[in-house]
């Protein structure tokens, strides 16, 4: 695994190097995994958060994750991420508004067994659509 280390909240905000660099979203949720040192990543690619869920798996290929999981729906991967919270680890999803919908049921269950969690739900938003509405 590369070396990470745990630096101070001011050395991070006020004395660390900074590179600018333009990167997606997906690229910039890949990156905030690597660095929250995340221990399992528990996909299931559906449109439009697979590409977050592949810069993920290219993050465990380079060893930043323990494990990387592909379960066989929606409701399989947030019901697993509860169980991966319930154990005490690290552990990222992405999912899409339908995808949302389709493991709610896994989701309410989060905030009854008091467990840390962050869900990220990617959207995108078609503007063209929206301007052709107005006019």
């Amino acid at each position: 695994m590369p070396e990470q280390r745990v630096v101070d909240a001011n050395y991070l905000l006020l004395e660390a190097p900074r590179e600018r660099k333009f990167i997606t979203g997906a690229q910039a949720m890949a990156e905030a995994v690597k660095r929250a040192n995340v221990d399992i990543a528990i996909a299931y690619p559906i449109t439009p958060q697979s590409e977050v869920m592949h810069l993920v798996g290219d993050i465990w290929a380079q060893g930043y994750l323990k494990d990387y999981y592909r379960a066989e729906e929606e409701y399989g991967a947030m019901s697993a991420i509860a169980g991966a919270f319930r154990g005490g680890v690290r552990a990222f999803s992405a999912t899409s508004g339908p995808g949302l919908l389709r493991g709610l049921e896994a989701i309410a269950s989060y905030p009854g067994h008091k467990t840390l969690a962050m869900l990220v739900s990617k959207t995108i938003f078609q503007i063209e659509q929206f301007w052709r509405r107005l006019i």
